[in-house]
């Protein structure tokens, strides 16, 4: 009985085998890589960089509730100043409203009829007809009326006619 055949197939065989447990671990590695495809050092960078983007968000976040406690006090101030205004107001009203019942306020009517005919009788004279805001208040001004009587005339505020004034011409 000859082996030698018998031999030969099972070399071949076993070189086959050999031959697909290689490739069969080279498509493993493959699928490993693509599967994983971070190493080491690129977990470390991306934690180091988030603790770094914590912190700075920490300090952010420390500047900004300062920042908010600044604007705070800010507008605590602002809320007193106008409390302090209220009170300087209605102290204003009630001292006028005293005097209203007094004498004082003869001299006042007198002054007031002697200067109102003279504002309506030159706002009367002004033909207005046709033209713009901006062209109506300068030319109320030019011709002789103050800012607070051209917004009295025109229904504006005096800021407005002021700004006309100032940009308009």
């Amino acid at each position: 009985m000859n082996l030698t055949p018998f031999l030969i197939i099972l070399f071949v065989l076993n070189f086959l085998m050999l031959f697909l447990i290689a490739y069969l671990f080279l498509k493993i590695k493959s699928i490993q890589r693509k599967l994983v495809n971070v190493s080491y050092e690129d977990v470390k960078l991306i934690t180091d960089t988030l603790k770094d983007l914590v912190v700075e968000s920490e300090k952010v976040s420390e500047k900004l509730d300062i920042s908010i406690k600044e604007k705070e006090a800010i507008l605590e101030d602002l809320v007193d100043l106008i409390d302090a205004k209220l009170k300087r107001l209605e102290q204003v009203n009630s001292s006028n409203s005293y005097n209203l019942s007094g004498t004082d306020i003869v001299e006042d009517n007198i002054t007031l009829t002697y200067t109102q005919p003279q504002q309506n009788s030159q706002m009367k004279n002004f033909d207005l007809s046709g033209m713009s805001l901006r062209e109506k208040v300068i030319y109320l001004s030019q011709n002789g009326l103050s800012p607070v009587d051209v917004a009295k005339r025109l229904g504006i505020s005096v800021t407005e006619v002021n700004l006309v004034l100032k940009h308009g011409r």
